[in-house]
């Protein structure tokens, strides 16, 4: 005969601070990760650009290039728009997009990696 008893003596708030930490390491990795692959694409003239990048972890987890002409190189008319190619031949606009159609897989390979550590 078995006995199964479930002890389980870690309060709630304990609970819930290990999973943010879990969750902000796991966030952290991929974050960097989505900012190494997509300034791969990202405009270069002197690295500002890609330099300028800043990220949040939490709820509201984001990845934002912070340059005040950030928006304009990124929504730029692909057709229209001369992105010099003279630095980083992958200069595009949306280079998030890009990566993320190129790495998507590999982002979701790393989170499941770091959920495991």
């Amino acid at each position: 005969m078995q006995a199964d008893i479930e002890v389980d003596f870690m309060p709630q708030e304990v609970k819930e601070k290990l999973a943010d930490k879990i969750q902000n390491k796991v966030q952290l990795s991929l974050n960097e990760q989505i900012i190494k692959d997509s300034n791969v694409y990202c405009p270069e003239d002197t690295g500002t650009l890609q330099s300028s990048v800043v990220m949040g972890l939490g709820d509201d987890a984001y990845v934002q290039w912070n340059e005040s002409y950030a928006s304009r190189q990124y929504h730029g008319d692909e057709n229209n728009f001369n992105y010099s190619t003279d630095k980083n031949v992958n200069a595009r606009g949306h280079w998030f997009e890009a990566a993320k159609a190129e790495h998507v897989k590999d982002w979701e390979e790393l989170c499941n990696e770091r959920l495991k550590k």
